[in-house]
């Protein structure tokens, strides 16, 4: 059952760079600049008073960092390449005394193509193995209870209730937060249109968590997650995938 729940909306506007082109024409070596505003409404019966945003917030914060992408995917959706970005973020107390943050994140992924099986058209079968690698410290006056629950940067991540797999989502939230993943994946033939193809994955996490910023009773909390499992996806139009995992919790 849940405990409340938290409607709320996004907005951001960005300023991008390129300080390197690939061959294809797209950013090698890229600098962004973004702001984001967002206003959480929590629907709490029992509101945490130890957040002081428990009861809503309206919030607004700075980042600016670099990135370096060389993934490229071919016809048959086999990827190969390194991504990679360093970013600090920064919500200005004196906008909202609830969002009075800094944070720095750096992630990394990265994909090597095993095998790749052409046929007329489209993919008969392709073979890669994809690596990511995410780490996140926050601190602040006041730290919005999101920033614990995300891993930063360009796009939020989920934090590792839901970045390490089978663990519940919104949980191990903290403020210094590191994870891992590591999948071998099968992509099958195309399933009548080229849009939507089959994926086979095998996977394992890892994740550490230690301190919960504004929870002077959990501040030397600290502990390791790992799961390990398979899953089906169906790989939508190259946007989305749909599928199901099944594995076991190894901590």
């Amino acid at each position: 059952e849940d405990k409340y729940n938290s409607p709320n909306f996004q907005w951001e506007a960005a300023l991008l760079q390129g300080l390197a082109l690939r061959a294809d024409g797209d950013n090698l070596v890229e600098l962004f600049g973004f702001y984001r505003g967002r206003f959480d409404l929590y629907q709490n019966d029992d509101p945490i008073a130890l957040f002081e945003d428990a009861e809503g917030l309206f919030g607004s914060s700075l980042m600016a960092g670099i990135s370096y992408d060389s993934v490229l995917t071919n016809r048959h959706r086999a990827k190969n390449g390194v991504y990679a970005e360093l970013a600090g973020e920064w919500g200005p107390g004196f906008l909202n005394a609830r969002s009075d943050f800094w944070r720095l994140s750096a992630q990394a992924r990265s994909f090597l193509t095993l095998v790749d099986l052409p046929r007329e058209g489209g993919n008969l079968f392709n073979m890669y193995g994809a690596l990511f690698g995410g780490v996140d410290y926050a601190g602040g006056q006041s730290v919005p209870i999101y920033v614990n629950q995300s891993f930063g940067g360009r796009d939020l991540r989920d934090s590792l209730g839901e970045s390490v797999r089978g663990y519940e989502r919104n949980s191990y939230d903290s403020s210094f937060k590191a994870v891992a993943n590591a999948e071998l994946r099968l992509v099958g033939p195309a399933l009548g249109i080229e849009a939507i193809v089959p994926v086979l994955y095998a996977f394992a996490d890892g994740g550490y968590y230690r301190g919960f910023t504004e929870a002077a009773s959990y501040g030397d909390e600290a502990g390791f997650l790992a799961s390990a499992g398979g899953g089906l996806a169906f790989d939508l139009f190259g946007f989305a995938q749909l599928g199901a995992f099944a594995g076991a919790k190894l901590i």
